[in-house]
């Protein structure tokens, strides 16, 4: 009588290590896909998070601006001892402009340089400059009035100060990626020289503004422009911002979108995330000095 043989055979085995290759490969390909998610999602509550600080920061900058600590426009009586602005600036609520007209101003350092991932994308890089009155800082330049008459002088003994501070793009060393865009920030010291650029948020990759201008003198914009378009900034009563962050460099594919920024869809496609966050500002000094027709 001959014993029957029990056990798997070669086509029983094979078919055993097929199944299980396939088990094996869906559960690696699960892994990787919940870490690409889990990398995306970390990289864009970072953006999220940044984009916020960069909004606010901007927004409450641009409200404050104007403020003189009285309704009326001011007119400059002595400003010599501040040769950092020219004195047909100390009064302007605010500036914007490119790279190089803020370098001809010199509002910003020579070295000051921004690599761009695609040069013909064309990003926009402005600087903004605002200027105010702080009474709860000690630090700035001696600000008082008389009348409609101002006076800007060093000093400490004073209660209002002087407020003047410029926000502009520029690359930062970094260790893992070796630069990085970022907002940086310089203010006008108490002796009216601008101080040592101090980084805000890193990932600024673009900057751009549309202001609206009152030509009625009604306190409402009647249209948004360009600043190279602003021929009397006095006139500007609320702004458009645009700001673009960026994550690093992430392992996972990325789909480029397209951004859009004051009417330009500009699409990148480098392994980055990216968000473009708007918001519309009223500087409400500004608006309330035309109504009022002061």
């Amino acid at each position: 009588m001959r014993t029957r043989q029990l056990g798997a055979g070669l086509l029983e085995l094979m078919v055993a290590l097929a199944v299980g290759m396939l088990v094996i490969t869906g559960a690696v390909n699960l892994y990787l896909h919940t870490i690409h998610a889990s990398e995306q999602q970390q990289a864009l509550s970072d953006i999220q998070a940044r984009g916020r600080l960069v909004t606010r920061l901007l927004s409450e900058e641009l409200r404050r601006t104007g403020y003189w600590g009285r309704e009326l426009t001011p007119y400059l009586d002595n400003a010599a001892d501040l040769p950092a602005i020219s004195h047909d600036e100390l009064l302007q609520p605010v500036w914007a402009g490119s790279l190089a007209q803020a370098e001809q101003k010199h509002l910003i350092p020579g070295s000051a340089t921004l690599t761009r991932v695609d040069t013909d994308a064309t990003l926009p890089a402005r600087v903004l400059v605002v200027r105010y009155v702080r009474s709860d800082d000690a630090q700035g330049s001696c600000f008082r009035m008389s009348g409609h008459e101002l006076q800007l002088m060093p000093g400490t003994s004073c209660s209002d100060r002087y407020y003047a501070a410029l926000y502009y793009l520029r690359d930062v060393s970094d260790a893992a990626e070796g630069h990085v865009p970022a907002l940086m920030m310089r203010q006008l010291d108490e002796n009216g020289a601008w101080t040592n650029s101090s980084e805000v948020v890193r990932g600024v990759e673009a900057l751009s503004l549309e202001w609206g201008l009152d030509s009625d003198r009604d306190g409402t914009a009647n249209r948004y422009v360009t600043d190279d378009l602003v021929s009397d900034w006095n006139a500007v009563v609320s702004v458009r911002l645009f700001i673009v962050l960026r994550s690093p460099a992430l392992h996972s594919h990325v789909n480029a979108l397209p951004l859009r920024l004051s009417g330009k869809a500009i699409t990148l496609d480098d392994q980055r995330l990216r968000r473009v966050f708007v918001t519309t500002v009223t500087m409400r000094n500004a608006r309330a000095r035309l109504r009022e027709g002061s």
